[in-house]
């Protein structure tokens, strides 16, 4: 009995240790992001910046450049404005006092001056000078917000341009697929073992495939002159010559 006990102990302390040398504990790795998705990322990081760049170069914000100055023009009016009420007056009085007539009465001193403020302009020129100053923080912030939603904008624009590529370059794929089984059913309905409705059917599919091809092109075309209207030069300037390359190794 004892022996039977010994020899299952060895048995299960070297079956144990097989266990532990076959079994091994196993890391997980993250996916590594190849250096064409680098590039690609960088590029079109590049793109989005110079896209928001001309953007903020339009008109539509210069002008708002422009109202931040005439608010601070007028901020300088509403400083110096007093003095455009401010009035100075002077008398001067003409009399000798060499020979005196016992009749005239003598008035001093012979020059007069005076200044003269109305008091409304002590108590408003305050009051006129905050609105001024509130007047160019409301323009900067108004400024701030037109920046921002310029941005979102210009970048949805292209971000629905990219999709339309896509879309394009998929309804293209179809149209190759639908082309070739319309050229298959032409040649069987030459051979008389299809119908007429069978290859019309195939013809009108194909047609409303193109048809939707086309709406895609020029739905685009139609976004791209509009993010052109707003940055100002052909959209092809900024995507072409940022095309990804292949990194030499």
């Amino acid at each position: 009995m004892n022996r039977t006990i010994i020899l299952l102990s060895l048995f299960v302390t070297s079956t144990s240790g097989i266990l532990a040398q076959t079994i091994k504990p196993q890391t997980i790795t993250s996916p590594a992001i190849s250096s064409n998705d680098a590039v690609a990322d960088s590029v079109e990081l590049a793109i989005q910046d110079t896209l928001v760049y001309l953007a903020l170069k339009s008109p539509l914000y210069s002008a708002s450049n422009h109202q931040n100055k005439i608010n601070e023009l007028e901020l300088k009016k509403a400083k110096g404005s007093w003095m455009n009420l401010l009035s100075i007056s002077s008398n001067y009085n003409d009399q000798t006092f060499a020979k005196q007539n016992p009749n005239t009465a003598i008035v001093y001193p012979k020059y007069f001056f005076g200044v003269t403020i109305p008091l409304g302009v002590i108590f408003s020129q305050g009051n006129s000078v905050k609105m001024a100053r509130a007047a160019i923080a409301n323009s900067k912030d108004n400024q701030e917000q037109l920046a921002r939603t310029i941005k979102a904008d210009i970048l949805s624009k292209y971000s629905q341009y990219k999709l339309y590529n896509q879309l394009i370059r998929l309804q293209g794929e179809l149209i190759n697929d639908i082309s070739a089984q319309v050229s298959s059913t032409e040649e069987n309905f030459k051979k008389g073992s299809i119908t007429v409705d069978v290859y019309l059917t195939a013809l009108k599919t194909n047609n409303e495939e193109i048809s939707k091809y086309l709406m895609l092109k020029n739905q685009q075309q139609q976004l791209q002159l509009e993010m052109e209207k707003i940055i100002g030069v052909p959209l092809e300037q900024i995507i072409k010559p940022a095309t990804p390359t292949t990194p030499s190794k």
